[in-house]
């Protein structure tokens, strides 16, 4: 497995970061045109249509970024979108609170560009750690369940040895190759075989020995 180490993190959090305030602006942009239109369309309703859109735009882009940046997947079902969106969007403007104080305070060319950097960061982590939230589960359940399968599977190889070890034993008194025995008996389970097609399949191959 590759070592992760401390600069590779940091580098894959400022991406995440950076990516998503650079995209999110470009998207900020068209939301703003809909949004407008929505709330001279339908009034209140068209605000609230928006506001949840924005939460939609938030969740999906991270849910994306998330994916391509850190080869995690993330739940991309409507209504996890649209929590995912909305924790995001609290958090982030919670986070920028600091950052908002300092442009005041310091108002200038340099510190606004310190800022960004910083954020860019801060942004990166936040946004990979609530994503986190929305996981998905289905990677944890199919190596659950190659695990029982495998288990099983050696449970039948171990019974099926047997077998075949005392049939064999009965027949011509003693048996080789017992690795190799086991290994096809296993292969030919994986292959979905039935205990009786392995034992036939193993006699017509000469799998009983080498």
């Amino acid at each position: 497995m590759e070592e992760v180490t401390q600069a590779s993190l940091l580098l894959k959090y400022f991406l995440h970061g950076i990516s998503f305030s650079g995209l999110f602006l470009i998207l900020g942009i068209v939301w703003a045109f809909i949004f407008v239109v929505l709330v001279v369309i339908g009034f209140f309703i068209g605000f609230i249509i928006g506001i949840l859109l924005l939460f939609f735009i938030i969740g999906g882009l991270n849910t994306v970024l998330t994916d391509l940046i850190w080869g995690v997947p993330i739940k991309s079902d409507w209504k996890s979108l649209l929590a995912h969106g909305f924790v995001l969007f609290i958090v982030l403007l919670i986070v920028s609170i600091p950052s908002l104080i300092i442009n005041f305070i310091v108002p200038s060319l340099v510190a606004l560009i310190f800022m960004f950097i910083i954020y860019c960061f801060i942004d990166g982590f936040i946004a990979k750690s609530v994503a986190g939230y929305w996981q998905e589960e289905y990677e944890e359940a199919t190596v659950s369940s190659i695990s029982d399968s495998e288990v099983a599977i050696d449970a039948n190889v171990e019974k099926l040895y047997k077998k075949i070890l005392l049939d064999y034993v009965m027949r011509y008194g003693s048996i080789t190759g017992e690795s190799m025995l086991k290994a096809n008996i296993k292969d030919y389970l994986k292959k979905g075989l039935s205990e009786e097609e392995a034992i036939r399949k193993l006699a017509e191959t000469g799998g009983y020995t080498d």
